[in-house]
C-alpha cells in the first residue's frame, strides 16, 4: 500500500502537477487511490487509477440502498477531459447524467499507465440526485 501511495506521488511529481496537501487517502484495491482533503462548504478529491479509459467514484448511502451518485471522468483520445455528475436508480443500473452538474473539474491527465482525475464538489448541492457528503 505504502508503495502505491508512493509510487503515485512520484506520477504526480514528475506530471508537473501542483501540489495539495491531501488530508485523508484511501487504496480502494490495488489499482485505485483516492485522496481527498474537506474545505469549507466544498470537497476537493483526486482519484488516481492504474487504468487507462473512464474511471468513477460512487457514493452511497449506508442502509442498502443500491441508489448511487457518482462521478465518472476520463480523458480522451484529443487528450481532452470529460467529467460527469451521473446517478444509479433503483429501476436502473446504467449511470443516468444528472441534469445539475455539480462537480467541478481542476485537473486530469493519463500517461501511459495510469488515469488522474481532480475535481471538487459542495458537501449540500441541493440537487435531490446528489447525496450530501457528511
Amino acid at each position: 500500500m505504502k508503495a502505491l501511495i508512493l509510487s503515485s506521488l512520484l506520477l504526480l511529481f514528475a506530471a508537473g502537477v501542483s501540489s495539495v496537501e491531501w488530508k485523508h487517502s484511501a487504496v480502494l484495491d490495488d489499482n485505485f487511490l483516492v485522496l481527498w482533503t474537506p474545505d469549507e462548504g466544498k470537497v476537493t478529491f483526486e482519484i488516481q487509477v492504474k487504468t487507462l479509459g473512464y474511471v468513477g467514484l460512487g457514493f452511497t448511502r449506508d442502509d442498502g440502498s443500491i441508489e448511487a451518485d457518482m462521478v465518472i471522468g476520463w480523458v480522451d483520445n484529443n487528450g481532452q477531459l470529460h467529467l460527469q455528475d451521473r446517478h444509479v436508480k433503483k429501476s436502473s443500473k446504467d449511470p443516468q447524467m444528472d441534469s445539475s452538474q455539480d462537480y467541478t473539474l481542476l485537473l486530469g491527465f493519463e500517461n501511459k499507465t495510469h488515469t488522474v482525475l481532480r475535481f471538487s464538489r459542495q458537501y449540500d448541492t441541493c440537487d435531490p440526485r446528489d447525496l450530501k457528503i457528511t
